[in-house]
């Protein structure tokens, strides 16, 4: 299904476009789950895509531990955690210095690459399952835990980061 407003390919059950978040179906908020109690939960989770590929993950993290992330991403060089949040789910991906590799619920205490965005963002994002797509820009990247300063240019810079740091994960 193409979107009409931004002309992206999407999977034919998605209700937003995984690009920019526009409505896909014409029809109304109940039909998409919106406003209903009774949301119809995704066929697909994160979580579930998370596990599927949790050992090429730790493969790749213990790999390249010490390098994956860079000199200039403070707490996250060695160990940290991604949290995944859509409006179904809460999933937590954390990696530690020794390269273990564990999927969780929830969002934790400690510090997090945060990604916000629309279920559909995220399985757009996870479509290849041997390399993360772009981040979406309908997924909100922030780094919890960290105080940044709040402009378009910091914004851009931990997107690209958080990019950066999935692909070399998930390659």
């Amino acid at each position: 299904m193409k979107c009409p407003k931004c002309g992206s390919e999407n999977p034919d059950y998605a209700y937003y476009c995984g690009s920019c978040a526009s409505e896909l179906r014409g029809g109304s908020q109940a039909e998409a789950g919106e406003g209903d109690s009774r949301k119809a939960k995704p066929r697909i989770k994160i979580e579930s895509i998370l596990y599927h590929n949790l050992v090429r993950v730790g493969e790749n993290v213990a790999r390249k531990r010490g390098g994956l992330f860079g000199r200039h991403f403070g707490p996250f060089r060695r160990a940290g955690t991604f949290v995944f949040k859509s409006e179904y789910e809460k999933v937590s991906l954390s990696f530690d210095s020794e390269g273990h590799v564990s999927v969780n619920s929830g969002i934790p205490t400690k510090n997090a690459v945060l990604l916000e965005g629309p279920h559909d963002s995220f399985l757009m994002m996870f479509r290849d399952e041997h390399k993360i797509n772009e981040i979406p820009s309908s997924i909100e990247v922030r780094v919890e835990g960290l105080t940044l300063p709040n402009d378009d240019q910091v914004r851009q810079v931990v997107r690209s980061a958080a990019g950066k740091m999935l692909r070399g994960m998930f390659e």
